[in-house]
């Protein structure tokens, strides 16, 4: 077959998958590989201004450094113009700038400055921006921001779509506002992060948010990314973010007013990850106006005795932390949510030190909290010795056969696996063999003693059961079709790819 008759988007999706820096051998194929890999070979732009060198306290911020060699720092610009020239910045559809790492080089290769004098290679960058006006997303990662920087973002970006920022420890405030409030100028951004760890007693600046909400358009952002602490949300004039359907919120702080501000500003959330250690219930009071209308809820186990009964539409809840099954069960109250259909939560337990696998009877009260789901993906971590995980995985499997489920599961997803995971898959114990039935007798109860099923995967030390419930068309006439994949193994001498390789089709 000719290469060259295969159309360009199939080729295009193909050099998707080969690493940028080995694209400079497609494109010395031929004109027609060239046309086509050349705008990934060039989509990406990293480009490192200064450096940053740790503290020598445990919360000083990093020092910022320049290049020592003028030889470096020229090396840097003929980079920095190579991709700013007129060749090639049309190409550029991601930039990424961040510091390289005063650790990570050798001795002298850079030295410490004050924030204020700013790097000639940062001012270069600036200076060029308006070269890269095609860039849909922009990484500022740990880089110094200036007011110069945020307003050349501004104003030279008008496509840029995903704006990402990981704000320095020691960056100082920095003020920008819109020339004109009241004009519809600047990039349209639909994803917006801001994210740092200065916060904390004696932080310099806490309104990283300030200079950025020009850039957050009440009718274009629909994903946000944030810390509480980011802005004080009280401030007159904040737009109401009303187009934000997706929100991830890291809870920083103590100030309830604060966050109960926030929630008003974005009335609209469908999707929200919450992301806290030390959720309490007025912190989660203050969170309702976000609960209020989510459909898709992502939280530590220990916000849901507070979140749980505020969220009145919620169809998809996803538990993080990794709870015990004796953590978890006092946070759902035995109270039934009927309205959520997708529950997805990574367990952990700790045998003989902490906490014991979940029992059949701690899945049956999980899951009866749930009678209305259809969709169930659960994993069990064992932290502990290697034999540790094998009386689990009896139980995660005489759980899935001791008809637990909700009638409406369409969906089983389950697994359990030692801490850290093992290369290679382990069998079970030859006392706890017996215990069980082969691994068919098992996928066949689960099927029939759950008619709704359509999808099984259960992974337990070597075992490995893959099922789906298909339909295929056999003369004008739909029927209904067993798709069985199933493999169980009990030999410590299966590699891992060869274990996943010898499922049956």
């Amino acid at each position: 077959m000719n290469p060259l008759s295969v159309p360009p988007e199939i080729w295009l999706e193909i050099f998707k998958d080969i690493d940028p820096t080995k694209l400079s051998a497609v494109v010395e194929t031929c004109r027609t590989f060239a046309a086509v890999a050349r705008p990934l070979q060039f989509a990406e732009f990293v480009f490192r201004p200064h450096g940053l060198e740790d503290g020598k306290l445990p919360r000083e911020p990093e020092k910022l450094c320049v290049l020592t060699s003028p030889v470096e720092e020229r090396n840097a610009m003929h980079r920095l113009d190579f991709w700013t020239s007129e060749a090639v910045a049309p190409l550029v559809r991601s930039c990424v700038v961040m510091p390289w790492l005063a650790e990570q080089k050798p001795a002298g290769y850079g030295f410490v400055v004050r924030p204020n004098d700013l790097s000639q290679l940062l001012a270069a960058f600036i200076h060029r921006l308006h070269r890269l006006s095609r860039i849909r997303s922009l990484y500022l990662h740990e880089i110094l921001l200036t007011t110069r920087l945020v307003a050349s973002i501004y104003h030279n970006l008008p496509r840029l779509e995903h704006l990402s920022i990981r704000v320095w420890k020691g960056q100082m405030p920095v003020s920008f506002v819109r020339p004109d409030p009241d004009a519809e100028s600047g990039p349209r951004i639909a994803k917006f992060s801001i994210l740092t760890s200065a916060f904390g007693p004696g932080s310099r600046n806490t309104q990283v948010l300030a200079p950025w909400l020009p850039f957050l358009s009440p009718t274009h952002l629909q994903e946000l990314k944030l810390d509480s602490r980011a802005y004080d949300w009280r401030t007159e004039n904040t737009p109401v973010l009303s187009s934000v359907k997706t929100l991830y919120l890291d809870i920083g702080g103590t100030d309830v007013e604060n966050l109960r501000a926030l929630g008003k500003k974005i009335p609209s959330v469908r999707n929200l990850y919450i992301f806290n250690s030390r959720m309490s219930e007025a912190m989660a009071a203050a969170c309702e106006p976000l609960l209020r209308h989510a459909t898709n809820l992502r939280l530590p186990y220990h916000a849901l005795q507070w979140c749980l009964p505020q969220a009145k539409k919620l169809l998809r809840l996803q538990i993080t932390s990794t709870p015990t099954a004796a953590q978890l069960i006092p946070q759902l109250h035995n109270v039934q949510f009927s309205s959520i259909t997708t529950f997805l939560c990574d367990m952990s337990a700790k045998p003989r030190v902490e906490s014991d696998p979940p029992s059949v009877a701690d899945f049956a009260t999980i899951l009866g909290c749930f009678p209305q789901l259809r969709h169930l993906h659960v994993s069990l971590g064992i932290l502990g010795k290697d034999e540790d995980d094998a009386p689990a995985s009896v139980t995660v499997l005489d759980a899935l056969i001791s008809a637990i489920f909700p009638q409406s599961i369409t969906t089983i997803v389950m697994s359990v696996y030692q801490r850290p995971r093992p290369l290679e898959p382990v069998p079970l114990p030859f006392e706890l063999r017996g215990l069980l039935p082969d691994t068919p007798v098992i996928r066949d109860l689960i099927v029939q003693q759950n008619p709704s099923l359509r999808t099984l995967w259960v992974q337990a030390r070597s075992i490995l059961i893959a099922w789906r419930l298909g339909v295929v068309r056999l003369m004008g006439l739909l029927r209904t079709r067993y798709a069985l994949k199933i493999r169980s193994s009990c030999t410590t001498q299966t590699s891992m790819s060869e274990f996943w390789d010898a499922r049956e089709d």
